[in-house]
Formats: structure tokens, C-alpha cells, sequence
């Protein structure tokens, strides 16, 4: 088994914040201080030769302090709990994979940038591939059940004013081949 978990936190100085000016029609931006807090984990486990069960989770909490231009202490694009989990095979440089992607709902957004709450969400995919010494070849079906889907940060912006969330692809492929020289 492989585990890995990182827990982080920092505590940012002068961080600059997006917020609407004294018209309330403008963007403009402001100092103040901001901390963050969060956690990445990592897990692969082989239950069976071959086979490997496979996950990760992150989440970040992020704030600034409020002023008497900026009245939300959440601040702007930070994406809400993720992970993946999955079941892996591999043999020889030959590998499958089928994985749960998901996103919790995203509730702690920063309303001085218009930011709005993104609803929780989860695809499942699948790929196979080889990969040897000096070559690879993947190939990867996302989102097989055709899933509607935003993500958080996924908006069409003209920059900073928050408009029109931006859905995700349905059903989708993806084909690649490498090739290290030596």
C-alpha cells in the first residue's frame, strides 16, 4: 500500500482582492491579509496481483480578512472537495483503469467577485494504454454516462465579472502516443 497526505497552510500578506469600487459598477482591487488551509491525499492499494484500488481527496479553505470594501470573507476561485476513486490494472507495461471524478458542492465563494455557489458533482471514466521504456500509447473515454456538468471556476468572464457558467464536455475520447528518445 501507498499513502501520501500533505497538510498545508499559509498566511498571505497584502493579498490582493477583487471587489466592486465606491459606484458598485466598476472592479477594482484592494489589500488586505488572507490565510488558507487544506489537505491532498493520496491512496493505492494492490488487493489482488495486478490489481490496484486507487483514490485522492483535496480540499482548500481559503478567507481574507473583511474591510469596508470587501464584506465576503471566502475568498475568490478556490475549488471545493475533489477527488477521484478508481480501480486500476496493470501488467507489463499494459494498463486499464475505470475512475469516479467527483466534486462536492462549491458553497464558499467570494460574492465581492460575483462568484456564485457551483452544484456538486461526479463522471465516471475509463482508459487503457501501454507504456514501455521508450513508448506509450493511451487512450481515455471521460464522462461515459454523458453526465451535465460545471465545474467551479468554470465561468465566462469578461475578466472578473462573473457570467455565464461554462458546462463541461459530455461523453469524450482522448488518444496519445509518446516517444522518448534516448
Amino acid at each position: 500500500m501507498k499513502a501520501k497526505t500533505t497538510f498545508f497552510y499559509a498566511y498571505i500578506v497584502d493579498y490582493i482582492a477583487i471587489g466592486q469600487g465606491p459606484t458598485g459598477k466598476a472592479t477594482t482591487y484592494f489589500n488586505t491579509n488572507a490565510q488558507s488551509y487544506g489537505n491532498e491525499s493520496e491512496l493505492e492499494y494492490q488487493f489482488v496481483k495486478n490489481f490496484f484500488l486507487t483514490g485522492t481527496l483535496a480540499f482548500t479553505r481559503a478567507q481574507k480578512e473583511t474591510t469596508d470594501e470587501l464584506h465576503d470573507a471566502d475568498m475568490g476561485e478556490i475549488s471545493p472537495l475533489t477527488g477521484t476513486l478508481g480501480l486500476r490494472w496493470e501488467m507489463d507495461g499494459i494498463y486499464a483503469l475505470v475512475y469516479n471524478e467527483f466534486a462536492d458542492k462549491q458553497k464558499f465563494v467570494d460574492t465581492d467577485m460575483q462568484e456564485s455557489a457551483t452544484a456538486a458533482w461526479n463522471t465516471w471514466n475509463a482508459g487503457f494504454g501501454i507504456e514501455k521504456e521508450t513508448f506509450g500509447v493511451h487512450f481515455a473515454a471521460n464522462n461515459l454516462l454523458n453526465r451535465g456538468y460545471t465545474e467551479h471556476l468554470q465561468y465566462n468572464r469578461d475578466p472578473f465579472t462573473s457570467g455565464t457558467k461554462v458546462p463541461q464536455p459530455g461523453t469524450n475520447f482522448q488518444l496519445s502516443a509518446s516517444y522518448r528518445l534516448q
